[in-house]
């Protein structure tokens, strides 16, 4: 499995190279990004890998994050973890992509769904024309992404 995550992981940096749970639990809003806007459930065809945890999240994120830090650019967005068990991703748009609407939100998961289809492990299942990104933030165990300005937009996908 860890191949996997390395896989999802090269799969991301390519991505941001490219392109620059419950209410009760959601803490994070109103601190990292202002109350959601908007908000939709995504009924996922995947299933959560058996060995995804809150270690494995970190340790994706963190891979991402060290990767975005070393580049000679400034990032268009930056991705974290959020909640007790990493289990909320968190993507926040810098000023200069305009993020606010749930359509916009959705454009930005289908870039990384593009990438996402691109991965090895997508063709060896032969699920590559069925899963999106955010089916991969299923296989790693998260329950939501949200997606925000910082300003005043966040749209959350909530991943069944």
């Amino acid at each position: 499995m860890r191949q996997n995550l390395r896989i999802v992981t090269a799969a991301w940096l390519a991505l941001l190279t490219a392109i620059g749970g419950a209410a009760a639990q959601l803490d994070d809003e109103g601190y990292y990004y202002p109350p959601v806007t908007s908000e939709e459930i995504f009924t996922s065809l995947a299933a959560t890998l058996p060995d995804a945890n809150r270690e494995r999240r970190i340790e994706f994120m963190r891979e991402v994050s060290l990767d975005l830090l070393q580049r000679p650019f400034a990032p268009s967005f930056v991705m974290f973890t959020a909640g007790d068990e990493a289990d909320r991703l968190v993507v926040s748009v810098n000023s200069r992509l305009e993020m606010e609407t749930p359509y916009q939100a959705r454009a930005l998961m289908q870039g990384f769904t593009t990438v996402a289809q691109t991965l090895p492990f997508m063709a060896e299942y032969q699920v590559q024309d069925l899963f999106t990104f955010l089916d991969v933030a299923k296989l790693l165990g998260f329950e939501s992404v949200v997606v925000t300005d910082g300003k005043n937009f966040a749209h959350r996908f909530v991943i069944e």
